[in-house]
């Protein structure tokens, strides 16, 4: 009994001491293997600052479990570069955009706009966060943004009153996602600009064809009538042939000229071209004009002057600037050529004593169809393409035109060229 009590005794301590190491073990291995498992939660939550981890956790499974967070961070990664370069090339799109871009969220209130709207409509604060129709003052946009129809563009044309009068045309359109839209503001003041001066072109272009032409069909008629029997009417009718006829092909003459620069199809050879000659050339041919207006031509170019141009192109130029300085000019009035040098470009001046223009109508000169009187320019003949012809021709031998007002009176129209 004895031995018996004192094995149970030795089995008793023997467990017991079992157990507590047991215990020991068992906490010390659970003790490291959950400082893995905080250490791997830290780089886990550290992903998004550390895209990589780089540390041993000893044991291959923990190890393994590392890469793959290191391999899912890296994809993130290169996931949040790729949103990134995109929402950079998204922000330059819509910020060099020259339309006006406005994006609505579902509630229709702004929630992204460009610098091309801000620009457009001058906002005193921010509009984000407000209706369209209200942050821009345009009702019509509050309107068309209401009847905007899935997978379909709506479109709207209104004016803008600022210091200059816009003519805008809107289109919106859903997001893909269903949620809010996008209106884009394109300003088409140019294209009805040009659109109304094409129409005021071919009324003139019509009265300036028309012209002429009844003139020429009704002399012929009454010369073919036997009118040549009575010698002085005969005589009278032959120049207003010859002179209508003239006239006409002077206004096909521009149209051409007009469609062949437009179609970059005129060709000109530049070369060292002696100014004082053609302009000689231009001052004979027109002397005659001058002369039936008692108008003294001058010309104050030195002989040794040279110019890069072509010879015809610029002897165009000269004469259609001479020939409304002339026309413009009243009676026993003075026109004159002169030059002015600066570095390594020479200015031709054209001057005249006439009325002079307005300045408003200044900045328009050199536009097509422009014309600063229109009954005055349709009874002198005139189409409102010469002075642009000029600009255009000027162009394409490296040229450039402008005018001034002269000084005390009349206008100073002028041509820059390079020297040779």
């Amino acid at each position: 009994d004895s031995a018996i009590s004192d094995l149970r005794f030795n089995l008793f301590v023997a467990g017991l001491l079992g157990l507590l190491g047991a215990f020991l073990i068992g906490g010390l291995s659970s003790h490291l293997l959950t400082r893995r498992l905080r250490d791997l939660i830290r780089h886990a939550r550290s992903i998004s600052k550390h895209p990589a981890i780089s540390a041993d956790f000893g044991r291959e499974d923990i190890q393994s479990l590392a890469g793959s967070f290191d391999q899912l961070a890296q994809a993130l990664q290169r996931q949040v570069n790729l949103l990134a370069d995109e929402r950079d090339l998204s922000d330059t799109i819509i910020n060099t955009m020259s339309e006006a871009l406005f994006a609505l969220d579902e509630n229709t209130r702004i929630s992204l706009l460009n610098r091309a709207a801000e620009s457009l409509f001058e906002f005193d604060k921010s509009p984000l966060g407000q209706e369209l129709s209200e942050a821009t003052g345009e009702p019509l946009l509050g309107d068309l943004v209401k009847r905007i129809a899935p997978d379909k563009v709506a479109s709207v044309e209104f004016t803008l009153e600022a210091e200059e009068q816009r003519h805008l045309l809107a289109k919106a359109a859903t997001q893909r996602s269903g949620r809010g839209c996008v209106v884009v503001i394109h300003d088409i003041t140019e294209i009805r600009r040009m659109e109304r001066m094409n129409r005021e072109f071919i009324a003139n272009a019509s009265h300036e064809l028309r012209t002429p032409v009844t003139v020429i069909r009704a002399n012929a008629e009454l010369l073919a009538d036997g009118i040549f029997d009575d010698g002085p009417t005969a005589k009278k009718l032959l120049t207003a042939l010859d002179r209508n006829a003239e006239r006409l092909a002077s206004i096909l003459s521009d149209l051409l000229n007009l469609a062949r620069l437009d179609a970059r199809k005129y060709r000109v050879s530049l070369e060292a071209v002696p100014l004082a000659a053609v302009a000689n050339s231009v001052v004979a041919t027109l002397q005659p004009v001058a002369d039936s207006k008692q108008i003294t031509l001058e010309l104050e170019i030195p002989v040794e002057s040279r110019v890069l141009a072509d010879a015809g192109t610029l002897e165009q130029i000269l004469s259609n600037l001479l020939e409304n300085a002339i026309k413009y000019t009243p009676e026993r009035g003075r026109v004159w050529i002169t030059q002015r040098s600066a570095g390594n470009r020479v200015q031709i001046r054209v001057h005249d004593n006439g009325p002079g223009i307005p300045e408003e109508h200044r900045a328009l000169l050199f536009q097509r169809f422009h014309r600063v009187d229109t009954g005055r320019s349709r009874s002198m003949g005139g189409t409102g393409l010469g002075l642009a012809i000029v600009k255009d021709l000027a162009g394409v031998m490296k040229g450039r035109v402008g005018m001034e007002p002269g000084q005390p009176d009349g206008s100073v129209f002028w041509i820059e060229l390079q020297v040779p």
